[in-house]
């Protein structure tokens, strides 16, 4: 007797869902905007060489870290690209063949030791609070 396995591509997708991750500390400095954007930029041109992975899937992991304010956006590329996620803030993913891709919280989310102007605005905020 045969069995069938059913492709479990539902439950795959309900355990796929991107969540916002959270920031935190980079570092033992402060950061100027500019500094982490140039970190960014330095990091997304030198991982596929790197790193090794399909560029278009490095691309891909880029376009959705770029739409950190739209969920919605990053989880279409996240499924377009058939981007399995195995940590929900998208720091660690695997495509479709296996290659593991493993990124930096700082291209996710601003670091809370950004400076903006005269000082950390994510601390003052946090301090305000207690």
């Amino acid at each position: 007797m045969m069995h069938c396995v059913k492709p479990s591509t539902a439950d795959d997708r309900r355990e796929n869902i991107l969540r916002r991750a959270k920031p935190r500390r980079h570092g033992d400095r402060k950061l100027t905007p500019r500094e982490v954007n140039e970190m960014r930029s330095s990091f997304w041109r030198s991982a596929p060489q790197t790193y090794g992975g399909q560029p278009a899937i490095w691309r891909a992991l880029e376009d959705a870290a770029a739409c950190k304010d739209n969920l919605y956006y990053a989880q279409a590329i996240i499924d377009t690209y058939m981007i399995r996620l195995e940590k929900p803030d998208m720091t660690v993913c695997y495509d479709d063949s296996g290659h593991r891709y493993e990124l930096p919280l700082y291209v996710l989310v601003d670091p809370t030791n950004m400076v903006y102007g005269n000082g950390n605005i994510i601390e003052r905020i946090r301090q305000h609070r207690r």
